[in-house]
């Protein structure tokens, strides 16, 4: 599935990065996907 492959992508990302900015069309899920990072991760997020 998608989501799940760029999910892991971010998290790798964010061990480098303090910031990332999640990029497309309207409702295709980039809020989602950021609380869901932000939930895993246990840290706090801005959207």
């Amino acid at each position: 599935m998608k989501f799940r492959r760029i999910a892991s992508e971010l998290e790798e990302l964010l061990q480098d990065f303090h910031a990332l900015s999640i990029l497309g069309p309207r409702q295709v899920g980039k809020i989602t996907l950021s609380q869901e990072i932000a939930i895993k991760l246990d840290k706090e997020a801005i959207y």
